[in-house]
């Protein structure tokens, strides 16, 4: 167990609860959800004890972020096309069919430090981390930090939407030549332009592009 960050809660702090108040509290923590899920993880201290999402964050407390997990994951042998790196930043060439992270063994994340180089770098953290999610089944570049001030710095531009996503997919049928789609995913607003490249026939669906 390893303390990556203190922070001593000021005299002017109104009682907030931890869940929102973790974020402000620590760099390395840049949304809501990301702090709600290192408390859930056990990873922030309140005085010394455990803080749950409930407990309420009063002047002159002092909260601890911990890093639990100091054993880099299990080594997934899988080969990466890696498209740029240096001690600060990856950025791989995710191939469809795998996970980036989670439960499973195997995923990216898992197979990152034996494609990589380790970073010699004072804020290098124990091994890489992936900075976003590409689907299952999705292929394309995947960005991974090297260092702790990378992982914060990329999060944050995620988070604010100062990084932008463009996607080439296959479809059944003929589109327009360009549209706009605007429709919820999981309860959030999602907003798609797209530009039809080429049209072709297709034995099973008359159609694809």
């Amino acid at each position: 167990m390893m303390i990556r960050e203190t922070h001593f809660v000021p005299e002017v702090v109104k009682p907030t609860r931890l869940s929102d108040y973790a974020r402000t509290a620590f760099t390395l923590l840049v949304s809501r959800k990301g702090s709600v899920k290192a408390i859930k993880r056990g990873e922030i201290l309140i005085d010394g004890r455990t803080g749950v999402t409930g407990d309420w964050i009063r002047s002159g407390q002092t909260l601890h972020l911990l890093d639990l997990q100091r054993t880099p994951p299990k080594a997934f042998k899988l080969p990466l096309e890696i498209v740029f790196e240096d001690d600060v930043l990856a950025v791989i060439n995710k191939p469809p069919g795998f996970e980036v992270s989670g439960n499973k063994f195997k995923t990216i994340e898992n197979a990152l430090s034996g494609s990589l180089k380790p970073s010699a770098h004072p804020e290098a953290l124990p091994w890489p981390r992936p900075v976003h999610r590409l689907d299952y089944s999705t292929s394309g570049l995947l960005m991974a930090a090297k260092t702790s001030g990378a992982l914060v710095s990329l999060s944050q531009q995620f988070e604010h939407h100062t990084i932008h996503k463009r996607y080439s997919a296959v479809v059944v049928g003929k589109p327009t030549a360009s549209g706009q789609i605007n429709t919820p995913i999981d309860g959030r607003t999602a907003h798609s332009a797209f530009t039809t490249i080429e049209t072709t026939a297709s034995l099973r669906n008359d159609r694809i592009s």
